[in-house]
This record gives structure tokens, C-alpha cells and sequence, in this order.
């Protein structure tokens, strides 16, 4: 359905039988764009004010409404338009709808709230100055779109949100969050004709007047600037962009092409030849970013400062090369088939439908715009994308940022890259046995089968969309390693992928990409596995590859040293977040000589001093037959995955001994952790010994940890709602084989410390303390239930659940008797489990502060 109210409001419905899940979102047409020089941050704050309370909703309530149905609400703001979005139990729409119906028609805008939300806005101003990519990203629209509202930054600055004021907000209301400028977009197990009359009664009263007339298009650069930057990041990293059109031109189908072809993907030019080859960045890439009125063609390095200049002339010349002799075909089909693919993977969940149908209703009018765009992609021809790269990647008019690392010297950061884009980029061309018959065993519609090999094959077939998704996994990962081997299952994961006995690393890539899949190796505290997903139709040739990597993976010398270097660069870089850093120091003084207190990544030391021998025999050893589970979801037939997987299985490996289980000793008393760092926000976190997976008390831990989360959770209401404390703060419980953790997090000014760190020890009294009440234990469980339902969507998604939970003793269903145990925890559960784990003396506190 798609039909325009006579209030002007448009209505999208997409009847989807049978989904578990409901995505509703209201789509306003206002974003950055609109706002005046001294309105910077105005739409997103407006954003964030309209879950602020409405005359029969208090502050809380909008989210607590939503997540007592088991739902997720949350909302976006872009340059170009504002999103307000809740997935829902198919159950319980309604109810959803109708909260996104009194935000965003009725909001009060109380002068007290936005105070409070101005300091919630400000951390997260904070926050994105102390990431590398959101501080370079705007440097670039500001050298780019100059005094255009594209330049301005969506988040605002702290000056200019510090002085909005309630009048501003509600005028900016009165302008924008009018009927002409909503679409409502419904998508789920709905009836059409139904979700009409009530968004017709829910909508009825907003305001009719016009939105204000907008400017047709961004001011696009005419000549060439550069920026350079010294920043107080570790990595060095630029961009060069080059004005292009906007999201409907006729040339974005050839330029997002062009884009895939050169730095998109483990085989595109830029990480073939850059990255793996010459071995010059720790990552690199293009994009072609298309918003509503003139977007950017970007290429981005990450490296380090003495590499910077020769990297990104490596890059250009991979750009002058396009320009000067085109692609292959090989090329082109890939890149295509990669852009078409994305149509039918959307349909894997209703938020991702309802989230393309109102994108492009509102940026082009036309909600099935996708259709038409991939029809162009597909007559896109090698001519085209040369002839774009001629066109549009000209020095005359490229933009360039670079952010030079804190320890780039004065010789580094004089060096200028103009001269070399104008240099480079000057010349222009014209240019097997069957599986034996077995007695299906299948308990709620889950089929296992055992292999010969002693291997498990758990298979839920779901045929209602053409795709799927398939795990491999056997215990392992960090609590198989060492202080010596640290890090070997993280380098192992990556290295699955890169090389066969009989593919190399470049053919891995291309075979996956031109089937439009996935391929991934995976490796965590728990396990050590392989991943793939895909379209149906190519199964037998995605198991080929998938198990030529799980069982023959060569870990080529030069594919090694790369991925050993990528992960020292990772491990060197871990001062550019700060809340993992936080999140670390807790883990390694909570878990002590466990494993669990390590870093995935490893330490310098341990992954210097892998060697390859070591590695192949583990990874051969470790991953042998008669210790994997595999898991798949889709449309799949399981007897004939079965008989795939057994044709490709070797019978000649013998694997190693079980990882044993290990218990975790709490901490003996309070142990309190202040290391330093130079960054604009502090991070705290408190940690305790949480619980195993085999465990019973997890549940209640998964409902203690909810009930302080969420929009409506007490960490959100009392420290960043009510007191401004925190513009991100969470509580988390993470469990393992042997035992997790249980931790609160925050994120804060330096100046406020001490009172941040008060209130989240007066939460964890709280709730050691005082009985959950009814309506929050609720809304706990159901947003519990609902996640699991919502997050089980994709087919990847439930192929990794179903084997995981095998793997790990819980049996196929476990999930759904996950659902059962959560809504069966009482509030006297989830105070034992508070009182037993959450004991301020016996954990670690940590302030990471300047």
C-alpha cells in the first residue's frame, strides 16, 4: 500500500506473512540540511527531545511503553531527513505505532528535560572528537560544501547546542514535524486496510501547514584545497574526494561501481595491490557517498605517518590506472553482481524493508526507487566506469584531509599531497559417495545429524527467502591460548581465508565476490570456527570453498606477515578507544591468570613470536574432524548439505585434546584501577565475576543487566536523563564456558568523575538492595524475548545461534528455552542474583581519565 492522507502525510505498507517481527517508522523530511548557521545540532537534538515526554507519556515512558512489549525504539538524524523507528513483536505493532505517533505529534519540549539532554548531547559531541574517522569525515564536508548545510555537523557543536533554547525547539516542531513532511512506514504480518485506519486515528491533529521551500543542491567544490591536521590520534590517515552528483544522477550507478571495483573488498585494487601486496596501509578503501543534493567519490588511507605519502600516491595510481585503461569484465560482473545482491539480502528482516522503503520515499518519492537503480547497475558497461573515473576524479577539483598520527614529524606533516593528485591523476586516456539414508531426527523443526566423522550437522531449513547461512566451529579460541600464544586464534581466524593447498588468497576473494557471499573465519573467548553465508542457488559451490578453507587453509607466508602486521597495528592503535582500553584493564585484573583476562587481539610480544609451523599444526589439529559442529539456516536441503559436507571432509587428521574447563576466582576484595589517558572524555567501568553459560542464574543476570539499560533503564533515567552525566552509559553481562563478567560502563566528562562514579555505586546498592518492581521486571523480559525473536532474523544469524549452542552443550532449541527461562525469572531471582554477584567487595573499578 502506498497512499498520501488528505493531510498530506504518506502511508507505506508492506504485508510480510508469517515474520515474527513488525518495523514501524516515521520518516520526517527535515534534517541538518534545514537547520541556520546557529542552529548546528538542532534536528538532532530535536531528535533526542521528542522521547522526552508527551502529556500522557513521562520521561521514560516512550521507551518503557516499546520495550515492556519486547520491542526496540531508537531514532536517526542525517543531513537530508529523520528517522524515529521501533521493531516489534508481530503481536504487540500497535502498541509501537502508537508510541511513535504521540512523540512525534505531541511532544513537550519542558525547558528542565532539555537542559538535561543538552549535557547528554555534548558527551556525545565529545565522543566523536575522539574518533579518528568522525573528525576527518567532517573536516572534509567542511573544506568540501563550504557555507552549505552539508558542512555543518549533524551533532552540532557544544556552543550551539548549549544554546538552544525550548522556543527554538518548538518552533523548529511547528516547521518541520508537519503531515506533508511524514511517511509512516509499516512492514511485518500486518493487514493493510487495518494499519490505515489506525494511523489515521493515531496522526490525527498533527500540524498541516507546509514545511518551508529547501535549496535544490549542495555547492560543489571548484578547485582544489588541502587540510592538513596534527591530531592526537596514533594513525595517520587521509581522504581525497571529488564532488559527484546526487543519489538520482545518472552517473551514480557507474561511480558505486567504480567504487566496489577499486576498494571494496578483499580483491578490489586498492587491498589486492596497496594493502596485500606492496603492504603500505593498515587498511584502505573508496566510497561513493550519494545523499539527497551532491554527495563525494572518496578514496581513504589508514597507515602510519611514515608511510602516508607513498601510500596514498600507491592508491592514486590504482585510481589513474581506472582512468587510463578501464576494467576487465571479471571486474564489472563482480561489482555488479555484489550491488544486485544487496536487494535480496534486505528482505532478511522487516526493519531492513521498512528502513528501504521509507529511505527512498523520501529522498526520491519513488519507495521501490531500488528497482530502478539496480536495473541501471546492471546495464552499467567497463566504458561507463572508466568514463566516470575520467570525468569526475580530476585534480582540478579534489579535496584533500589528512590527519597526521601524534607522532608524525615536522618533516612529515610539511609534506603536501595536492601536488601529487595534480601529478598523478594529470594524464587522461581516450580511451563423491552419498551420506547413507538415515531416520531424520528432528525436534522444533531442527533436523541433527551425525556424520560419520563424528561431526554434528544441525540444519533449519526456512525457504522464504532464497538465502543462507552456514557455521563451523569447535571449542577453542582465547581459552585454548597462553601468554605465549596469545593471539593465535584471532590471526588464525583471518588467515582461514587467505590460501589454500589449491587457492590463493586473490581467488578466495573473487570466487566470493562474484557469487555476491560471505566468508569469514571467527574466532572468540569460546571457539574457533568458519562462517559463510549466501544465495541458495550457489550452496554447493560456497561448501566447496567453505570447506577447502576450514580443512586446507596454507597460511601463506606473505598473507601471514600481512595479517600479523594488521594485527600489531590494531594492538598499537588500542589508544584510539578508550572504552575498550577501559573494558580491558577490567577484564585483565578481574580474570587474573585465567585466559578470559587476555586480549583476543594478543600482545606484541606473544604475536611476534607466532610461527607459521606451530600455527598449520594447530589450525589442522584444532579444526581436524570429530570435534566440529556445523550449523545452517535457510533454504537448504539438509540431506544434501549432509552429503556435500561429508564428501569434502578429510579422514586422515586427528584433533586435539578438549580444552578443560577452568573456574574463575572473584576478586578477594575491591581492587581499584586508575590508568591515564590523553582524550577528551573519562571511562569508567565496574566489574564482577559473572556467570557460566550452563549456569541458571544467567537469566536473572540478563534481566538485571536489561532493567539498567535501554531508554527506559535506571543507569539511562538516573545518570544521564535526570543528573547529565553520561552520554553513553550501559550495564553488560557477558557469560562464557567458564565464567563471565558482569560490568557497569560509562562514558563521562573528566570533570565530573567523582559524581559519576557516586552514582553508579548508588545503582549497584540499588539494586542489591531493592526488589525489581513488576513493571520494570516486565518490560525486561519482554525486551529480552523480543531481541532474541528480532535478532534471529537473518539466516546467518540463527546458522551461528544453533551452532554455538550445540557446540557448547545447550542442545539446538536452547534458544527458544532461553525465551522460556527469561520470562520465567522473578524479581526475588534477580535480587539473589545482585546480591551473589554484584559485591562491591570483590571487583575491579577503573577510571581512565586525563
Amino acid at each position: 500500500m502506498d497512499k498520501t492522507f488528505e493531510s498530506g502525510l504518506r502511508l507505506l505498507v508492506e504485508p510480510v506473512s508469517g515474520s515474527p517481527a513488525v518495523a514501524v517508522q516515521v520518516w520526517i523530511a527535515s534534517g541538518g540540511f534545514d537547520e541556520l548557521v546557529d542552529e548546528a545540532g538542532l534536528a538532532h537534538l530535536h531528535e533526542h527531545m521528542l522521547f522526552k515526554g508527551t502529556p500522557t507519556r513521562p520521561v521514560g515512558e516512550i521507551a518503557a511503553a516499546v520495550e515492556r512489549c519486547g520491542g526496540q525504539v531508537n531514532a536517526w538524524t542525517s543531513n537530508d531527513q529523520t528517522c524515529y523507528h521501533v521493531v516489534m513483536p508481530a503481536h504487540s505493532w500497535l502498541q509501537g505505532l502508537e508510541v511513535l505517533a504521540d512523540a512525534v505529534c505531541n511532544s513537550l519540549f519542558d525547558a528542565g528535560e532539555l537542559a538535561r539532554e543538552m549535557e547528554v548531547v555534548v558527551e556525545e559531541i565529545r565522543r566523536a572528537a575522539d574518533s579518528p574517522g568522525q573528525v576527518g569525515w567532517q573536516t572534509m564536508f567542511v573544506q568540501a560544501f563550504g557555507d552549505h548545510p552539508y558542512a555543518l555537523p549533524v551533532l552540532g557543536t557544544e556552543e550551539s547546542v548549549r544554546g538552544m533554547t525550548s522556543e527554538r525547539m518548538q518552533a523548529f516542531w511547528r516547521k518541520h514535524y508537519t503531515a506533508p513532511n511524514t511517511t509512516v512506514v509499516v512492514c511485518g504480518d500486518v493487514q493493510p486496510d487495518y494499519v490505515e485506519q489506525v494511523v489515521r486515528r493515531a496522526f490525527d491533529g498533527q500540524n498541516l501547514s507546509q514545511p518551508p521551500p529547501r535549496p535544490a543542491g549542495a555547492t560543489q567544490p571548484q578547485t582544489a584545497r588541502e587540510t592538513a591536521i596534527h591530531s592526537k590520534f596514533s594513525e595517520s590517515r587521509s581522504l581525497v574526494a571529488w564532488p559527484i552528483g546526487d543519489l538520482q544522477h545518472a552517473d551514480v550507478p557507474a561511480l558505486d561501481v567504480l567504487a566496489l571495483v577499486l576498494g571494496q573488498g578483499d580483491s578490489s585494487r586498492l587491498v589486492r595491490t596497496v594493502q596485500r601486496e606492496q603492504q603500505l596501509v593498515n587498511d584502505i578503501g573508496a566510497s561513493s557517498w550519494t545523499p539527497q543534493r551532491g554527495g563525494l567519490f572518496a578514496l581513504t588511507v589508514l597507515t602510519s605517518a611514515d608511510r602516508m605519502t607513498v601510500a596514498r600516491r600507491a592508491g592514486l595510481e590504482q585510481i589513474q590506472q581506472i582512468r587510463e585503461h578501464g576494467i576487465d569484465e571479471a571486474e564489472l560482473t563482480k561489482a555488479k553482481n555484489n550491488v544486485l545482491a544487496e536487494a535480496t539480502y534486505k528482505l532478511e528482516t522487516v526493519q531492513g524493508q521498512a528502513q528501504s522503503l521509507g529511505y527512498f520515499a523520501v529522498t526520491t518519492g519513488d519507495p521501490h526507487w531500488d528497482r530502478a537503480y539496480a536495473s541501471r547497475v546492471d546495464s552499467v558497461t567497463s566504458a561507463d566506469v572508466q568514463r566516470v573515473a575520467q570525468s569526475y576524479l580530476r585534480s582540478e577539483v579534489a579535496q584533500v584531509v589528512t590527519l597526521w598520527g601524534r607522532d608524525a614529524t615536522d618533516e612529515q606533516r610539511a609534506q603536501a599531497a595536492l601536488p601529487d593528485v595534480q601529478r598523478l591523476l594529470a594524464r587522461t586516456s581516450q580511451n563423491i559417495t552419498s551420506f547413507a539414508i538415515r531416520t531424520p531426527d528432528v525436534l522444533d523443526g531442527i533436523e541433527r545429524i551425525e556424520l560419520p566423522s563424528g561431526d554434528l550437522l544441525i540444519v533449519q531449513p526456512d525457504r522464504s527467502v532464497p538465502l543462507f547461512g552456514l557455521r563451523a566451529a569447535t571449542i577453542g579460541g582465547l581459552r585454548a591460548e597462553t601468554a605465549i600464544c596469545n593471539g593465535r586464534s584471532y590471526l588464525l581466524g583471518n588467515l582461514l581465508t587467505r590460501g589454500t593447498a589449491g587457492r590463493t588468497s586473490q581467488e578466495i576473494a573473487h570466487e566470493i565476490e562474484n557469487l555476491a557471499a560471505g566468508l569469514a573465519g571467527s574466532a572468540g573467548r569460546n571457539s574457533l570456527g568458519l562462517q559463510a553465508m549466501g544465495q541458495s542457488k550457489h550452496l554447493r559451490q560456497i561448501v566447496d570453498l567453505f570447506s577447502d578453507c576450514l580443512f586446507d587453509a596454507a597460511l601463506p607466508s606473505e598473507d601471514l606477515e600481512q595479517e600479523r602486521q594488521s594485527q600489531l597495528e590494531d594492538l598499537r592503535h588500542q589508544s584510539d578507544a578508550p572504552s575498550r582500553q577501559t573494558m580491558r584493564a577490567m577484564a585483565q585484573t578481574l580474570y587474573g591468570d585465567h585466559p578470559y583476562s587476555m586480549d583476543l587481539l594478543g600482545s606484541t610480544d606473544s604475536v611476534q613470536g607466532l610461527q607459521r609451523s606451530d600455527l598449520l599444526a594447530y589450525v589442522r589439529q584444532r579444526l581436524a574432524p570429530g570435534r566440529l559442529t556445523y550449523a545452517a539456516a535457510g533454504d537448504i536441503d539438509p540431506g544434501q548439505l549432509a552429503n556435500w559436507l561429508v564428501q569434502r571432509t578429510p579422514t586422515d587428521r586427528q584433533p586435539l585434546p578438549a580444552v578443560p574447563t577452568r573456574s574463575v576466582n572473584r576478586p578477594a576484595d575491591k581492587v581499584q584501577l586508575r590508568p591515564k589517558a590523553e582524550k577528551q572524555q573519562a571511562h569508567l567501568a565496574i566489574g564482577f565475576v559473572g556467570a557460566s553459560l550452563h549456569d541458571p542464574m544467567r537469566y536473572a543476570l540478563d534481566v538485571l543487566a536489561t532493567v539498567l539499560n535501554g531508554q527506559s533503564g535506571r543507569l539511562f533515567m538516573q545518570l544521564r536523563d535526570k543528573q547529565s552525566l553520561a552520554y553513553t552509559v550501559s550495564a553488560m553481562h557477558v557469560e562464557g564456558l567458564d565464567e563471565g563478567y558482569f560490568a557497569l560502563y560509562m562514558g563521562t566528562s573528566p570533570d565530573k568523575v567523582v559524581q559519576a562514579l557516586a552514582g553508579l555505586w548508588e545503582e549497584i546498592e540499588r539494586m542489591r538492595n531493592d526488589a525489581v518492581g513488576p513493571e520494570e521486571l516486565a518490560r525486561a523480559k519482554q525486551s529480552l524475548a523480543g531481541s532474541i525473536a528480532i535478532g534471529l532474523q537473518p539466516r546467518s544469524s540463527r546458522a551461528a545461534t544453533l551452532c554455538l549452542n550445540e557446540l557448547y552443550g545447550l542442545g539446538r532449541s536452547a534458544y527458544k528455552g532461553q525465551i522460556e527461562a527469561l520470562l520465567a525469572v522473578t524479581s526475588q531471582q534477580v535480587l539473589d542474583a545482585a546480591q551473589r554477584i554484584v559485591d562491591p567487595a570483590h571487583c575491579v573499578e577503573v577510571v581512565l581519565a586525563p
